[in-house]
Formats: structure tokens, sequence, C-alpha cells
């Protein structure tokens, strides 16, 4: 049984929201990434009159940053509603219990306990600064690693690795897990 009380900070928030964000664009940032390839190529070729010059590539490219950026400030809007907002977790201790069957989270100045089983954790995903536990698509608990008590770090990532298999990701050892980030599992 793994138990301990984590807090998280601001910018633990938004790497993880920014991260769910990427995660859920990623096929349409990889086709804007294209596009603006496929743009400066094609200009290129304009430029030195191998292709007649049509600014339509262009035009998509300029509409799919646009894109981005409006989905990007709707994220930081997001964060900063959340932030003033009074039922805010940020800075607030949370306590974690995971157990071979159950998974507890208490807020103890909520006055708040949830139990959840292990097997129904959707999936977590491991980056840089913290474990994000997924109970469905949309509700998540952000784990900081920075709070965590010493040796918590890796025994969490065995308990994950242990208890939840395929649907346990980590950034930091991708290597070893070639589906890091692909999508969540069904």
């Amino acid at each position: 049984m793994l138990r301990f009380t984590c807090t998280i900070t601001l910018s633990e928030y938004r790497a993880a929201a920014y991260y769910g964000l990427v995660l859920r664009m990623r096929r349409l940032i990889l086709a804007f990434l294209l596009c603006v390839a496929l743009a400066a190529a094609y200009l290129a070729a304009g430029q030195f009159g191998l292709l007649p010059y049509s600014p339509i590539l262009n035009f998509i490219a300029a509409a799919y940053f646009v894109f981005l950026i409006v989905q990007f400030g709707r994220l930081e809007m997001g964060i900063y509603r959340y932030a003033k907002a009074k039922d805010c977790l940020i800075g607030v201790p949370i306590e974690y219990v995971f157990s071979d069957t159950t998974f507890t989270v208490t807020i103890p100045s909520l006055g708040e306990k949830n139990r959840y089983d292990t097997a129904s954790i959707v999936c977590v995903f491991e980056i840089t600064q913290s474990f994000l536990v997924y109970i469905n698509e949309q509700q998540f608990f952000l784990l900081s690693k920075a709070s965590l008590p010493k040796g918590t770090e890796g025994d969490l990532r065995i308990f994950f690795a242990t208890h939840l298999k395929e649907r346990f990701r980590s950034r930091i050892f991708s290597k070893a897990n070639a589906s890091v980030g692909r999508r969540f599992p069904r």
C-alpha cells in the first residue's frame, strides 16, 4: 500500500493541461506542421519558377495557425478561471492511498473522500513533473512528483506498471514503452 500527501502548483497544473490538449489534438497539430512544411516548399518552388505560385497552402496553414492559437488561448483562459475559482485545488494538500484493489483520494480541507477501484483507472501518464491518473477521459488526479516523499516516485511507477500494465504510459522511460502518448486505452 502506498500512502502520501501531494500539493500541486499552478505550473504543474498548466503543464498537465497543455499535455492533455496536445494529446487530444496531436493529429491536428501534425497536420498543421505538415501543412506549414508543404506551404514553405511550395512557396520556395514558386519563387524558383518550378511551380506556378498559388497561395492556397499558405491560407490553409494560416487558418490552422489561427485555430491552434485560439485553442491554446482557450486553455489559458480555462487555467486562469480554475486558478481563481473558489473550489480550486491548486496548493491544497490531497491525500492519496493506493492499494492492490482501491485508490482513495481524500481532501481534508473540503472533507471529501472518494474511493475508486484500481482496475477502473482508465490510464496513467507520467510526465516530467507529475503523474496524471485518469478516472475517465475528462477527470484526472494530478500527483506532483515534487511533493512526493523520497522513494515514492519509483514505487508509484512500479505500482502503475504492475497493476495497470499497458494503461500506464511514461514519457520519462519512453524507450521502454513504445506506445507512449499514442491514445487513451479503450
